[in-house]
């Protein structure tokens, strides 16, 4: 073995094999050099030099091959190419380039299952039939995969990592199936930009159809019943915390109901956020400035929604005056009268519906919020 310590070409100097002396364990390693190619080095794992020899002319002759065919010879794994592109979008986040919400969404998605699943597989040999073979395991994941074993699950909300108890019957949905595919598809043009793939080795991606339903509605019909439930159980509930809360959650839904706010909107709505503008022949109107999913938007609610938050405060003002303070116009609007933000209204909304007997529409659909 000695006499083979030093390092020792093959084909014309296409190939070297040498060993490390200072490791303990004596493999031979491989250096092979195509023309107009990088020079690439790798272990053989082997001890043996014929067995090394005979490995390493068959990989070069693998890479003669992927030359001609004008395929990459400078692959990595996968896992690697999944950190790197981890890596990348954390420096366009920091950069100002990419939402910090997005970036935390492709953390999870990607360590948990892309690069979970494909870690040992080079990027260039991913196919097509592995593809499909990764879709049907994402899809069992949580019924008969790794998944079904997990008592919780995280995710990612509005940029907010949350982490809740998983549903027995959890599963994919098309729509985030594809948000996945997206994912998968940015990944390869990473590995294809860094060179470590070509654009006829990337694998087809296929998204799914996804069916679109309408989240439940209210009829008018239905919206005047649950106003009129709703003020019945401002009457009824004894003086205090507990009125106060009913009557926000009936300003809250006059509010949506008349503005078409979405319900991170609503929630980070301040008094500042509000603006009396001039319109040419409509007079003075109210205008609301809103954010949510990363957007920005203003628009001119209805007189209902202009109302609700006059009420509100209204509120808010008398018990300052009662107190002592001033308001602070970067207060948000859902408020209680002492100014405590109301994170949300899912239990007190869903105890209406239930008393109003509207928790569910004709096609037995559970109503929310949204």
């Amino acid at each position: 073995m000695a006499a083979y310590t030093n390092k020792i070409s093959l084909r014309d100097g296409a190939i070297s094999l040498y060993m490390r002396p200072t490791v303990k364990r004596p493999i031979w390693q491989a250096r092979i050099k195509l023309p107009r190619e990088p020079a690439v080095r790798v272990s053989t794992c082997l001890t043996d030099f014929e067995e090394a020899r005979v490995w390493a002319e068959d990989q070069y002759e693998q890479l003669r091959f992927k030359q001609k065919q004008g395929l990459t010879i400078r692959s990595k794994d996968a896992a690697f190419v999944c950190d790197d592109f981890l890596a990348w979008m954390k420096q366009e986040a920091e950069a100002g380039r990419i939402e910090l919400g997005k970036l935390k969404d492709y953390q999870g998605a990607i360590t948990k299952f892309i690069r979970y699943y494909f870690e040992g597989t080079k990027i260039d040999a991913i196919s097509d039939g592995k593809i499909d073979a990764y879709h049907q395991w994402r899809l069992d994941y949580w019924t008969t995969g790794p998944g079904s074993e997990e008592q919780e699950v995280t995710y990612v909300r509005n940029g907010r990592e949350i982490t809740s108890k998983r549903r027995a019957h959890h599963f994919v949905t098309g729509r985030r199936s594809n948000y996945e595919n997206t994912m998968l598809r940015q990944i390869f043009e990473h590995a294809r930009r860094r060179g470590w793939t070509s654009t006829h080795q990337i694998p087809r991606i296929r998204n799914h159809k996804v069916k679109m339903q309408r989240r439940p509605d209210f009829s008018r019909k239905e919206l005047t019943q649950f106003r009129k439930v709703l003020r019945k159980r401002i009457k009824e509930a004894p003086a205090g915390m507990k009125k106060r809360s009913r009557q926000l959650l009936l300003d809250f839904v006059m509010l949506m109901s008349h503005s078409g706010m979405r319900p991170c909107e609503a929630q980070s709505l301040r008094w500042c956020d509000i603006e009396t503008i001039d319109h040419t022949g409509d007079g003075k109107l109210t205008q609301f400035h809103v954010r949510g999913k990363g957007k920005v938007r203003a628009f001119v609610p209805l007189v209902e929604a202009v109302l609700s938050v006059r009420g509100i405060k209204e509120r808010r003002l008398a018990w300052l005056e009662e107190n002592g303070g001033e308001l602070d116009e970067n207060e948000p609007v859902l408020a209680r009268p002492d100014g405590t933000p109301v994170k949300s209204f899912k239990n007190s909304f869903n105890s209406a519906l239930k008393a109003a007997k509207l928790t569910n529409n004709r096609e037995g659909h559970k109503r929310t919020i949204y």
